[in-house]
Parts: structure tokens; C-alpha cells; sequence
């Protein structure tokens, strides 16, 4: 038996050229404070402020996607725990009865190595209930630790004291248009990549105000640029072509 062959396939130049250089997305992670496109609301003057704020705390970031909570949540850890054995990361649904049982006894005094313990949240929405009460003991009965969390759901399925206990701070939008925007321009301009302001905010705006995807939009356009042998314009196939006005003539007959 002839086991048949999977047909042949040429590498599309386009994705050849983005795999053989470095993503956007990951050269530029936000690795300090001025590295973050903050919304207006939020300055780089009011993040300093959540800095200066006395430890040990808890922060809760919420909002929309893609705007950098995380970045910001990862940069704090940092700076209350410069040493990474004082950092631990959860994502929400995995933080349960049973991680916050096991986590609590490691808890109970400073680090060695300076700084605080930091317990660092992603996808805080999708934390259990149980986890949310039990977290909420943790906070009471653990003054040497810091909680950071982010979600991109609003504060109505968490507990009320949960949120009581925590300083939420929401993220938004609203008047991100034109930070991102020049963000974007900037790194296209490091990158040498030719795109107009005007190309760039389509971006933007095409990505809902979402970083993550315009800058990934942004490479993609740049690995076109680079590709030596750039895609063919597709035509719309609604559009009749002489080809199809013929093999539909054809099988009339």
C-alpha cells in the first residue's frame, strides 16, 4: 500500500522573515516605568505616588485588556521584592483553598534577602470564591506581604470585602488614542520601519486601543516591508475574472 504524499508546501516569505527575527511583542516588554504607555489619567507622576506608597499593600488593577496592567503589576513586584525568591506568580484560576493553605506559612516573616514577599495575580477575575476569602485572611493575618493583582472584568463578581481591602485602580481608554500612537511611531522609528502617523493610528484604533495586538499588527507590516518577495494583492472574490466568465460558460454547456 502506497502511502500517499502530503502535498508539497513553499514557505511563505512574509512569516519566514518574522520568524528568523525577534518579535516586537517581546523586545519591547515594558521593563521600567517610562518603558509603560500609561492613560492620562494615570500619569507617570501618579504611578510614582502607588510607589511611594508605604508598604505592605494590596493593589487591584482592572480594566480592558492590553493596556499594560500586568507590566505594571510585574514592575512592582520587582520593586517591593528585588530578589525573584520573593516573588511569586498565580494566575487567578489557580489560586485556590489549597495554594493560599500552602502559601501562608511562608509568609510569616520578612525574606532574607531583603524586600517583602510579593504575590503577584494575573487573571484575578477567575479566582473561586473560597480562594477570594481565603486571600482575604491571607491580607489580615500576613502583614508582611504584598498582593498585586490585575483582571480585565469590572469589581461586581469579587467579595465585597475583598475589594474593601485592596486599592483598585481602574484602567481604561479613554484618551490611550494618541499615547499609543506615538508610542507605536517610536518604535517604528527605532525599527526603521516606514509607516505614517496616519497608518500607525489606524493601528491602533484597528486593535482597539489594545498594545499587545498594534504592536504585533506593527511587525507583521514591517516583515512585509522587509520580505524580499512581498505577497501578491489578492483580488475580491465577488470580482469576475475572463477565467471564470469562461469555466462558467463551459459547464453550461
Amino acid at each position: 500500500m502506497v502511502t500517499p504524499c502530503a502535498p508539497k508546501r513553499y514557505p511563505d516569505p512574509y512569516l519566514l522573515t518574522m520568524a528568523q527575527s525577534t518579535l516586537l511583542i517581546d523586545k519591547y516588554r515594558p521593563e521600567t516605568l517610562q518603558d509603560l504607555v500609561l492613560p492620562p489619567r494615570h500619569g507617570l507622576a501618579k504611578v510614582m505616588e502607588w510607589f511611594a506608597s508605604p508598604y505592605p499593600s494590596a493593589w487591584l488593577f482592572f480594566g480592558p485588556s492590553g493596556l499594560g496592567k500586568t507590566s505594571l503589576a510585574r514592575i512592582m513586584a520587582r520593586a517591593a521584592s528585588p530578589n525573584e525568591h520573593g516573588r511569586q506568580s498565580y494566575v487567578g484560576a489557580d489560586f485556590d483553598a489549597h495554594t493560599v493553605r500552602h502559601l501562608a506559612p511562608t509568609l510569616h516573616t520578612r525574606p532574607v534577602w531583603g524586600g517583602l514577599h510579593v504575590i503577584q495575580v494575573d487573571e484575578a477575575d477567575s479566582i473561586p470564591q473560597v480562594g477570594q476569602i481565603r486571600l482575604l485572611s491571607l491580607l489580615e493575618d500576613q502583614p508582611e506581604a504584598v498582593v498585586i493583582a490585575t483582571a480585565n472584568s469590572n469589581l461586581d463578581q469579587y467579595e465585597s470585602r475583598l475589594t474593601s481591602r485592596f486599592q483598585c485602580v481602574r484602567w481604561t481608554k479613554e484618551g490611550m488614542l494618541k499615547p499609543a500612537t506615538d508610542w507605536l511611531l517610536g518604535i517604528a522609528d527605532r525599527e526603521s520601519i516606514p509607516v505614517t502617523p496616519k497608518a500607525a493610528e489606524r493601528m491602533v484604533i484597528d486593535s482597539k486601543t489594545n498594545l499587545r495586538a498594534a504592536l504585533q499588527a506593527l511587525d507583521a507590516h514591517g516583515a512585509r516591508m522587509r520580505s524580499p518577495d512581498p505577497l501578491p494583492v489578492l483580488k475580491p472574490l465577488g470580482e469576475p475574472t475572463e477565467n471564470r466568465v469562461r469555466i462558467g460558460a463551459e459547464s453550461a454547456l
